[in-house]
């Protein structure tokens, strides 16, 4: 079966111009399976409305879920992934403090205010 998600508005036009920023890979893990590979509010498009590129990360759909449940998240000074504690003893422990592949051009990259935000509203340390 086909499951269907809920079509934001301006989701795909979204998509098509962070997949372009991004060479069509994940920004953490480089993985260029575009099928799996979503185009991830920093902060969330129900609060923010905002579907601009400063808003956004190609994310491997998994690595895109914890982002949205607060289990990871990017360091507002660094720009390091950094992982909450409940994920220590995971697989996904392999990417903590990873460096990320952030377009080369300044422009295209996430506000740092958008990072800081993620990083102090949604993303839970300690789990």
């Amino acid at each position: 079966a086909i499951i269907q998600r809920e079509q934001r508005d301006g989701q795909p036009q979204f998509r098509t111009i962070l997949l372009n920023h991004y060479n069509n890979k994940c920004a953490v893990t480089g993985c260029d399976v575009v099928d799996v590979l979503d185009a991830a509010h920093i902060i969330p498009y129900t609060e923010s409305y905002d579907n601009s590129e400063c808003n956004g990360i190609i994310l491997r759909t998994d690595l895109h879920r914890l982002f949205d449940r607060g289990m990871i998240s990017f360091d507002p000074n660094s720009g390091r992934l950094v992982l909450s504690n409940v994920l220590a003893q995971s697989t996904y422990f392999e990417f903590q403090n990873r460096s990320v592949f952030w377009p080369k051009d300044s422009k295209k990259r996430p506000s740092r205010e958008n990072i800081s935000w993620h990083f102090y509203n949604i993303f839970r340390e300690n789990g």
